[in-house]
């Protein structure tokens, strides 16, 4: 049944799953939580936490929840506007205009002098994607992304964010912001923190959980952190699994997560495709691939680089053609779809034009 209960195990100290803890959560509840955690990211322009919660909803779509009483109608509704004050609607407006275009600068003037919490976050997370944007604008090699008068750019940030927090005016998403900055200029035990303590007071925020998971390098340090109970951690969990390659202790969670009402979830597929990648089991992570963008999300550009890397393993060259071009239909300018056409010629053997495309990629995504 679409309302059943979830139950979501804690990994013990050992890192097998003890199944005499668990905590349950309801389904209903969980797509409730996503759902507020869209507004909450959307209205503060966090685009990508935005697109996964969505997309975790969306893998719900049998869940129902709209049928509720009127007083959960209202609070709904009202979430929207809440950590705005009425006499800063219409600074926030604009500002949030602004940024949707993409002109951060002028995002983060609109709101200069609002002291709510919404525009306050919109104002000095707009500082940063501005500062942000002319870093990669700048930037036309790998050398350039390090330039002095960027590293003082973030530091002024810094110093500002540092400030807010000593005084105790930031929320979790300020702290989140604060947390990145730090990231950003190699503080990162001080940007563990922060993230940490972000992720408890916000644990929907995805983007806290990826700024968070390079920074931890072993197993052990993983189990050790105290990221609080709430089940978003799962996704975390398994996540840095397999960033640290240990595929097994990733695909449990995730074979977890899908027997436990997520299994129509595209994240939960994709993430297994990725790991069979991994563990070398090429078959079946096509499959998933295929299963995913042939059907479930066509015009998925996430991902498609580690799909063509295995298509190019089998050789598949009518595939890789149909993915290249397909992939330059979607957005020809995506660091994955440079990736798709760089193996394309490769598997073609024309290795010095799949150069120039893997460099483009890189140019794009020096990350």
């Amino acid at each position: 049944p679409a309302n059943k209960i979830v139950f979501i195990a804690f990994p013990s100290k050992s890192g097998t799953m003890a199944m005499q803890k668990f905590f349950s959560v309801l389904l209903p509840d969980v797509k409730r939580e996503l759902r507020r955690g869209i507004i909450e990211c959307s209205k503060r322009g966090l685009l990508h936490s935005t697109k996964w919660l969505a997309e975790m909803h969306h893998g719900l779509a049998d869940v129902h929840i709209d049928n509720e009483a009127p007083d959960e109608d209202r609070t709904f509704s009202e979430c929207q506007l809440e950590g705005i004050a009425p006499e800063e609607y219409s600074d926030y407006f604009l500002a949030k205009s602004y940024y949707d275009v993409r002109e951060y600068d002028r995002a983060a003037h609109a709101v200069r002098n609002c002291e709510s919490s919404v525009p306050r976050f919109l104002h000095f997370y707009s500082s940063y994607m501005a500062r942000e944007k002319r870093r990669l604008d700048s930037t036309t090699d790998q050398a350039n992304l390090h330039e002095p008068n960027q590293m003082r750019d973030l530091a002024d940030l810094l110093a500002t964010l540092r400030m807010e927090y000593g005084k105790s005016r930031l929320d979790g998403y300020g702290i989140y912001l604060y947390g990145v900055v730090l990231k950003a200029l190699n503080l990162n035990q001080a940007a563990e923190q922060m993230l940490v303590q972000a992720i408890r007071l916000v644990p929907m925020l995805w983007s806290a959980y990826l700024e968070l998971s390079p920074l931890i390098m072993e197993k052990k340090k993983l189990l050790s952190l105290q990221l609080g109970g709430h089940w978003m951690r799962h996704f975390f969990m398994a996540h840095t699994y397999l960033e640290l390659y240990l595929n097994d202790d990733g695909l449990k969670i995730y074979e977890d997560l899908q027997a436990s009402g997520f299994s129509k979830s595209i994240y939960l597929i994709a993430q297994m495709a990725l790991v069979y990648h991994n563990k070398r089991d090429v078959d079946k992570a096509i499959e998933l691939y295929q299963a995913l963008l042939e059907s479930a999300s066509p015009y998925r550009l996430d991902n498609v680089d580690t799909y063509s890397n295995l298509l190019f393993v089998k050789e598949m060259k009518t595939e890789m053609a149909q993915l290249a071009h397909k992939a330059v239909s979607i957005n020809k300018y995506r660091p994955e779809t440079c990736c798709v056409i760089g193996n394309y010629y490769s598997i073609r053997c024309d290795h010095q034009v799949a150069i120039s495309y893997f460099q483009r990629a890189l140019k794009l995504n020096p990350k």
